[in-house]
C-alpha cells in the first residue's frame, strides 16, 4: 500500500484507480466460489484476506478487499449490496430457465435479469461517495459498468 500510496502522490482518486487496476490485473472472479461459505482451509478469515491468499473471488470479496486496501491508504471506503440488472437475449433467460418464452416476448428481445451483487465507493470531501465496481472492472466490452473509473482509466 505504501507503494500505491507513494506512486499515486497521496491523491485519493489516484489511490483509488490505483487500487481498481491492482483488483483487475491481479485477481480473478470465479463464481463458483458463490456456493461456497470457506474455501482453500481459510475458515475463519475475512473475506478481504481469502480473496488476497487466494487471488480469486466473488464480489463481496472484491468489494471488501478494495474497501481494505482504500482504508490502509487513509481513504474512507464502504462495501455496498443490492441488485444488479444485466441485459440478455430473452432466447437465453429462457434456455437457462428451462421455460417457454412468454407470448409477446420475441427470441432476438432484449430483457433485464436481476440478481445480488457488492460493489464498493469511496469518499472524496468535496465530491461526495464515488462508486467502483472492482468486480468486473470495466464490464462487458459493450457495456462499462462503472463509468467514472472507466473515464479514468482510459
Amino acid at each position: 500500500m505504501e507503494k500505491i500510496k507513494a506512486n499515486s502522490g497521496n491523491d485519493p482518486q489516484q489511490i483509488a484507480l490505483a487500487c481498481y487496476n491492482y483488483i483487475l490485473q491481479h485477481f480473478e472472479y470465479d463464481p463458483e466460489l458463490l456456493y461456497l461459505m470457506n474455501y482453500a482451509g481459510l475458515e475463519d478469515t475475512t473475506d478481504a484476506y481469502r480473496c488476497w491468499v487466494n487471488r480469486t473471488g466473488v464480489c463481496d470479496e472484491f468489494a471488501t478487499m478494495f474497501c481494505s486496501m482504500m482504508r490502509c491508504a487513509g481513504v474512507p471506503a464502504r462495501p455496498v449490496a443490492g441488485i444488479c440488472h444485466t441485459p440478455m437475449p430473452a432466447s437465453e433467460v429462457a434456455s437457462e430457465a428451462k421455460v417457454k418464452l412468454p407470448v409477446g416476448i420475441g427470441a432476438n428481445d432484449v430483457i433485464l435479469t436481476a440478481g445480488l451483487h457488492a460493489w464498493a465507493e469511496y469518499y472524496l470531501p468535496d465530491i461526495g461517495w464515488i462508486p467502483v465496481e472492482p468486480t468486473w472492472g470495466l464490464g462487458n466490452e459493450e457495456e462499462p459498468t462503472t463509468p467514472f473509473l472507466s473515464q479514468m482509466a482510459s
